[in-house]
């Protein structure tokens, strides 16, 4: 029984952080920006500005469900069959987060006409299908983080070049 007390906390603060980002997407859905009034912000007073904050938001929110989906995944295979081990702790507490972040970078990369997928036109105006696609992007991105980083080593490793051993061990 007490192999179990840990997981058991991750599953309760997963199921808790599935709410609070489901509360934050309804937040911005509705126009109340919560979070910003609490923080004191201003929003942009331009539509399309805002429109396009929403997506953001959307992405991130999406990648933050990935996140924690893909933990919720991980916790039942890690207690069952593998068996928990503590060392995967940070993981569990700080992917929804990352993943929310890598989301938002993903969501810039495409709407900045970087990143294509699918054949995707970024010169679209928002609408309810593209803020529902900027929460499922999110979501990929944040259920699949490590491969995503993976693609983002290799392509930074292309673009900007890979430095020589002996460059590397003089740092």
């Amino acid at each position: 029984m007490k192999k179990y007390v840990i997981p058991g906390l991750i599953a309760v603060y997963l199921t808790l952080s599935i709410f609070f980002w489901g509360w934050l997407l309804l937040d911005i859905a509705f126009d109340n920006f919560t979070i910003f009034r609490y923080l004191d912000l201003t929003l942009p007073i331009e539509n399309e500005k805002l429109i396009l904050l929403k997506m953001a938001f959307y992405s991130m929110i999406g990648g933050a469900f990935g996140g924690i989906s893909f933990g919720m995944m991980n916790l039942q295979r890690h207690t069952t069959a593998d068996g928990f081990k503590l060392v995967f702790l940070g993981d569990y507490l700080f992917r929804p987060f990352g993943a929310a972040i890598l989301a938002v970078v993903i969501f810039a990369l495409i709407r900045g006409g970087i990143l294509t997928i699918l054949g995707a036109d970024t010169n679209i105006q928002p609408s309810t299908a593209s803020t529902l696609s900027s929460f499922g992007i999110g979501f990929l991105a944040g259920f699949s983080s490590a491969e995503v980083i993976k693609t983002f080593s290799r392509l930074s490793k292309n673009i900007f070049g890979e430095k020589d051993e002996k460059n590397q061990k003089k740092e």
